[in-house]
């Protein structure tokens, strides 16, 4: 069962952007089948949203250099490619 708090906290995450959308469906899902709190879900599973720019533009150029091919095939015309990459 959730509690009023736990969903509270819930949608403070997502307004305060801390979880995705996509993320957030995942986290209620295990809500409602375990009562885990959401911060608990989220931190267990590793699921907090980066907002930090700096942070994410590491990680993009660490996604470039690791998988060259990738890049090549996107920029050849596979969209597919940018689906992986991502």
């Amino acid at each position: 069962m959730i509690t009023p708090e736990n969903f509270a906290e819930f949608i403070m995450m997502i307004s305060e952007e801390k979880i995705s959308s996509k993320v957030a469906k995942e986290v209620l899902k295990e809500m409602f089948a375990t009562g885990a709190d959401p911060s608990q879900i989220v931190a267990e599973k590793g699921l907090v949203q980066i907002t930090d720019e700096v942070e994410i533009e590491k990680i993009a150029k660490k996604v470039i250099s690791e998988n060259q091919k990738a890049v090549l095939d996107f920029k050849s015309g596979k969209e597919q490619a940018l689906q992986f990459l991502i």
